[in-house]
């Protein structure tokens, strides 16, 4: 499997312990890196992403291209040797890949990622996890985006999510699970034919929609959470868990 150099980096070290991969570029020290990884070719496994972020603008998208694994480029708030101050991690597992994003514990986490921005390609499908404080960003499914029964966490105490949902997706039997805690969520659903919606959020939480086509609410009251829902909530199904007390709003089409 390739690897790519990180920009700028005059080397790179890669270290394995296990299938453990770690990516250290020296003696490179500035703000911005990136990082990219091929996905095999005629493979399958699917993908799971961990990023832990403080104070932090993200951004993931995909990009019709079944040869890309991952492609991320981050910004750091201070210039300094990449795995000195961020902890960039690659994972080969047996049934899935992973990459993790972190701070370095040796230094805390409050201001370290300034940016990061992910791209994703269109050959599995991906479990994504973000998680942090004061983080505002965006997941977009587009572009031909596999959907295949993964999870979708955007969790930040403090900050706003958009979660963004095209027709152009790719989908069979199984849907998505997006869970929102501790955020803002704004919604850009346009759901594809045979794909049906489902919006669960807590009671007394505000609910702005400028636009719902083919949603409705479809239960709530008293101390019970007001639930929107396509005509069907059969599987597949994009199902969206909002666990947080803060705002939700946006467009919900079907």
């Amino acid at each position: 499997m390739e690897t790519k150099k990180a920009v700028g980096a005059v080397v790179i070290l890669v270290a394995v312990v296990g299938v453990l991969v770690v990516f250290v570029g020296l003696p490179a020290i500035q703000t911005q890196f990136h990082y990219e990884q091929a996905y095999p070719a005629g493979e399958t496994t699917r993908v799971m992403i961990d990023l832990d972020l403080r104070n932090t603008e993200v951004s993931v998208v995909f990009v019709d291209d079944p040869s890309l694994m991952f492609s991320v480029d981050f910004i750091q708030y201070s210039s300094g040797a990449f795995n000195h101050i961020a902890q960039f991690r690659y994972w080969e597992h047996n049934d899935y890949y992973a990459f993790f994003l972190d701070p370095n514990p040796d230094i805390g986490d409050d201001a370290v990622f300034k940016e990061v921005h992910v791209t994703l390609g269109t050959a599995t499908n991906y479990t994504i996890y973000i998680h942090g404080a004061n983080c505002n960003g965006s997941i977009v499914f587009d572009n031909g985006a596999i959907i295949a029964g993964q999870e979708i966490l955007m969790s930040s105490l403090g900050g706003n999510y958009l979660f963004k949902l095209t027709e152009d997706v790719s989908f069979s039997g199984a849907g998505l699970i997006v869970n929102t805690v501790h955020t803002e969520l704004t919604l850009d659903i346009n759901l594809p034919t045979g794909l049906n919606g489902q919006l669960e959020v807590y009671y007394g939480v505000s609910t702005t929609f400028t636009t719902m086509t083919g949603w409705s609410q479809v239960s709530g009251g008293i101390n019970q959470p007001s639930v929107f829902a396509t005509a069907s909530s059969a599987q597949p199904l994009v199902d969206i868990e909002h666990d947080s007390q803060e705002s939700v709003g946006g467009t919900l089409r079907n």
